[in-house]
């Protein structure tokens, strides 16, 4: 969540140009971070923190309580 708003501080409405050399022309571009995007990054982040948590925490839970 920490991650996700200080992206947002940081990248909302930035700009950026490129120059491409051989025709020279210039492109410029723009970040915009909507509440859509910021919903979708947390749901992203969570199910990776998930996923990739759960695993390890199912082979750590069966070996800490096996019997043997």
């Amino acid at each position: 969540m920490l991650g996700t708003c200080a992206a947002h501080l940081l990248s909302d409405d930035y700009r950026e140009f490129i120059i491409n050399w051989p025709p020279f022309r210039e492109v410029t571009f723009a970040s915009r971070v909507t509440p859509a995007l910021l919903a979708l990054t947390i749901v992203f982040a969570t199910a990776i923190g998930i996923f990739g948590g759960l695993f390890p925490a199912i082979r750590a839970a069966r070996h800490t309580f096996s019997p043997g």
